[in-house]
């Protein structure tokens, strides 16, 4: 039924770079929506992500994962939606070990779902990700593949690149912070004697700044976001020697992984280059 929308087509890295980009960007606006409508009420728009820019890099990982395996696959929806569920389930409890090992806390908790795993994925989770992937991979992939192919053929490399070295950079730059704001807060705790600083809710508290307030300069930020959220009681020559400390350690770190982040942005400008031009 479905055979003819099926496509034996590889993408290429530079299509890989193109989807996950363009549903890292729809996977922000699902969620602005869902959340601003399911907890909110349509009160007020949520700022769903944590990046500076509107775009949710989870889906366009989990969808870049899957993607690859299912053209490599042929078989009716049924199978594609069995591939895809099963792909996705276990790229959702690797990216969830992994964001809990870079940043300390969870994104997100299944653990009150029936038929949950660690909390990490779930049956309904799963099930509605296979959905998602089986449609996008029939009738959304075609569409995205051929935008691909124009962009390339129009500019080259050069605007998914670009595109994905701001993501890149982004990225560290919001990993370089949190980490610089957990350091800053134990520093803080050990400094003043301060036991019950939850080290987690001012993270929470260093995301959401982070994701309202563009300030360039890591210790400017970390300067004006840290201050307004701790126990006044704490001695402010003290909170401002640990500031100082911290935030030039870190400055020289965030400016290292931004250097990274864009020499990995090159590199996949070359190896794409190199397989189009092999194709």
């Amino acid at each position: 039924m479905f055979s003819f929308l099926h496509s034996a087509h590889v993408p290429s890295l530079h299509d890989l770079i193109v989807i996950f980009i363009v549903v890292s960007i729809a996977g922000y606006i699902w969620e602005v929506f869902f959340r601003s409508l399911y907890h909110e009420r349509g009160h007020r728009i949520v700022n769903a992500g944590f990046l500076l820019g509107p775009y949710c890099p989870i889906y366009g990982v989990a969808v870049v994962a899957v993607v690859p395996v299912l053209s490599l696959v042929s078989g009716s929806p049924l199978f594609i939606f069995i591939i895809a569920t099963l792909t996705a389930t276990v790229v959702e409890y690797l990216v969830s070990v992994v964001l809990e090992r870079l940043f300390g806390v969870r994104w997100w908790d299944y653990t009150e779902e029936p038929f949950d795993l660690h909390g990490r994925v779930a049956l309904i989770s799963s099930l509605f990700w296979g959905l998602c992937i089986t449609v996008f991979y029939y009738f959304l992939l075609p569409p995205l593949l051929e935008l691909s192919a124009d962009i390339y053929a129009r500019f080259g490399i050069w605007l998914a690149a670009i595109l994905l070295i701001i993501m890149l950079v982004d990225s560290v730059t919001t990993y370089v912070r949190i980490q610089t704001f957990q350091n800053i807060v134990h520093r803080v705790k050990r400094t003043a004697n301060i036991k019950e600083i939850d080290i987690n809710k001012y993270k929470a508290y260093a995301m959401r700044a982070m994701r309202t307030e563009f300030i360039p300069s890591i210790k400017q930020w970390i300067g004006k976001t840290l201050p307004r959220h701790l126990p006044e009681r704490i001695p402010r020559p003290d909170l401002k020697k640990v500031l100082n400390k911290t935030t030039e350690q870190h400055s020289v770190i965030e400016a290292i992984f931004i250097i990274l982040a864009i020499v990995i942005g090159i590199a996949l400008i070359h190896f794409s280059v190199g397989s189009l031009s092999g194709q």
